[in-house]
């Protein structure tokens, strides 16, 4: 679940900001995978992909006010997906988990929450990782 966090409050006025949040987060992001790799050098490391937002603008103002939107964190989240999947692209031991697929952005998230999924999304969540995990043993 690399960069929610690290991306969530990137300015989104142009694509050249919000790549730059996206930078920073591979260049924290990759060390740490390295090691991993280091310390577990058979292992397959999930990627889970970004998963998208709640689909009530009111969600976001309850949370964020007017500070993050919706159609902000939708900018953000597309463009993090398309550069996860290109940087761990041909990496290997590095695959990606779609768990951006399987998320029912209305009845996976409460009414008042922007990004926090509720029980049935993280159990949507849960499913895809699982699939990954089946597959791969």
């Amino acid at each position: 679940m690399l960069g929610i966090n690290d991306c969530f409050a990137a300015k989104t006025d142009s694509i050249k900001t919000i790549d730059s949040r996206i930078d920073w987060m591979f260049r924290e992001a990759d060390p740490l995978l390295t090691e991993i790799q280091s310390a577990a050098p058979n292992a397959v490391i999930g990627i889970c992909l970004t998963t998208p937002g709640n689909s009530r603008d009111a969600a976001f103002e309850a949370n964020y006010g007017r500070r993050y939107t919706r159609a902000g964190w939708k900018k953000i989240q597309h463009r993090l997906i398309e550069r996860q999947i290109e940087h761990f692209k041909g990496k290997k031991k590095i695959e990606v988990v779609p768990t951006n697929l399987n998320l029912d952005t209305v009845d996976g998230y409460p009414p008042n929450n922007g990004v926090h999924p509720n029980t049935m999304g993280y159990n949507q969540i849960a499913a895809t990782i699982y699939s990954w995990l089946k597959s791969r043993l």
